[in-house]
């Protein structure tokens, strides 16, 4: 999604094709490179031999590497919550142990000789050396995954300058292995996080300007949700329209209890005499046939949707596939990212989110803020509130967190979330009945996380470069 949401911020994507030749890293396929403005495209996936044996090999030390001084950047940031679920996600990968051990090594005299096995292993995760006379600036769309941190590292060792856009509400909130030159932030809580968990753990980046531009991508859905008339929940009401309930599918190994979460849903909808469909836009590839077969038990009541755009499939694997009874075209054959099908999925999405009447989703992802900046009402269920006792429950593992003072210092705690059947179905009701969505929409929140959804992300983004590559003599 890195890609997508830089070549749909035409601002972005307009200044740096029109300003640098651009160099792109990827492992997925493009279309057509030349429609982008693209000067070259590595794939990844095409390195063969001797250096594709030390780009693995580099990614994986790197992956570990992160992990050096781990537990001390929460403890610094003095964030007990955000720690205790990582280690809670670490205990439930089994993990656990290997984070605690390579987060120890910080400050021992191990620490430099790992670092500096580091940054040589780095230099292999390009296609060939990064070199300051070939390339002005690295551009990156993550601070922590390991491809991200390879080459933040390799350019630092080349001399050149490293710009980092977050991808979702949380990158920051791990350690960064890297020097960035520039941080270009979702909103003020990343920046916050940045100060006070990063600066104050590694003061050598209290230099670093970090910028709340906000969300590449919300320029284009402003854009796209001043050109689609939103059904609100009123709306659909005086014009007699069945609402529609979005559920942004999980991956149910995960998140297991979504399934009943829809079940219970449909149950309220029957109960109270509601009329009501579920839209589940699902992820391509993944659960297909649980929500197939959930689907075709409540044929008048569900509805699938798949993404069909390269920039939502997640999978690494064979990308062909077909759903039956899935709405919108189905990709029968390989993926590749193409200008236009990101952009009509990109307005599909739009057009998906502002027409449903409520959004219902099990984990508290960037879709609660998403839904939110589009001025959808969004309830979160984040443990199995079917259970007998759901606080002991599956539960998302960013629950621990939302219960602590790190949620709300970030505004989560105005996300509602129910921890019962009975306080989920006032909820529901209280939305598609009563008409009181505006409760379930924190402005607070998406102004808080992610900037406001006002179309000038693109300018901010641009303006924070520029700035920086004014103070550069080498320019």
């Amino acid at each position: 999604m890195g890609l997508r949401n830089f070549v749909l911020n035409e601002t972005v994507w307009n200044y740096l094709t029109g300003n640098f030749e651009i160099d792109l890293v990827t492992s997925v396929a493009i279309s057509d490179p030349q429609e982008l403005g693209l000067h070259r495209v590595y794939d990844t996936s095409s390195i063969r031999g001797f250096r594709r044996v030390m780009r693995q090999l580099a990614l994986r030390v790197v992956s570990r590497f992160q992990l050096i001084g781990y537990v001390q950047f929460y403890r610094t940031g003095q964030d007990p919550d955000t720690l205790a679920l990582k280690l809670n996600q670490a205990e439930h990968d089994g993990s656990e142990n290997s984070l605690l051990r390579w987060s120890s090594l910080a400050g021992t005299p191990l620490e430099r000789p790992i670092r500096g096995l580091v940054s040589f292993l780095s230099g292999f995760v390009h296609p060939k050396p990064l070199d300051r006379e070939e390339y002005r600036l690295v551009v990156l769309g993550h601070t922590f995954v390991a491809e991200a941190a390879a080459y933040g590292i390799a350019a630092n060792r080349a001399g050149i300058p490293v710009i980092c856009t977050t991808l979702g509400v949380d990158n920051l909130l791990n350690p960064i292995a890297f020097n960035p030159s520039l941080i270009l932030a979702w909103g003020p809580e990343e920046k916050r996080v940045f100060n006070d968990y990063h600066v104050r753990s590694r003061p050598s980046l209290a230099g670093v300007p970090c910028v709340a531009a906000g969300c590449l991508m919300y320029d284009y859905y402003s854009s796209e949700a001043t050109k689609t008339e939103a059904t609100s929940a009123a709306k659909t009401r005086d014009e007699g329209a069945s609402p529609v309930i979005l559920i942004p599918a999980s991956v149910n190994a995960l998140f297991p209890w979504q399934i009943a979460m829809c079940e219970l849903l449909i149950d309220i909808l029957q109960q109270n005499d509601v009329s009501g469909t579920l839209l589940v836009r699902m992820r391509p590839g993944v659960d297909l046939e649980i929500w197939k077969q959930f689907a075709a038990r409540h044929r008048d009541r569900v509805t699938l949707q798949v993404p069909v755009a390269a920039s939502f499939d997640k999978r690494d694997s064979e990308r062909s596939y077909v759903v039956d009874g899935a709405s919108g075209p189905q990709p029968t054959a390989a993926n590749a990212f193409n200008l236009e099908s990101e952009k009509a999925e990109a307005s599909a999405f739009v057009k998906t989110v502002t027409g449903a009447s409520l959004i219902v989703v099990p984990s508290l992802s960037t879709m609660v803020v998403d839904g939110m900046a589009l001025g959808t009402p969004v309830i979160v269920v984040p443990v199995d509130i079917t259970s007998d006792n759901p606080l002991e429950s599956r539960q998302d593992p960013m629950f621990i967190w939302y219960q602590g003072r790190a949620a709300r210092q970030a505004g989560w705690d105005s996300v509602q979330a129910p921890t019962s059947q009975t306080e989920f179905e006032a909820m529901v009701l209280k939305v598609l009945v009563e008409g009181a969505g505006e409760e379930f929409v924190s402005r607070l929140h998406v102004e808080h996380e992610a900037t406001a959804n006002d179309g000038h992300v693109g300018d901010r983004w641009v303006g924070a470069v520029e700035k920086l590559l004014g103070t550069d003599p080498d320019r």
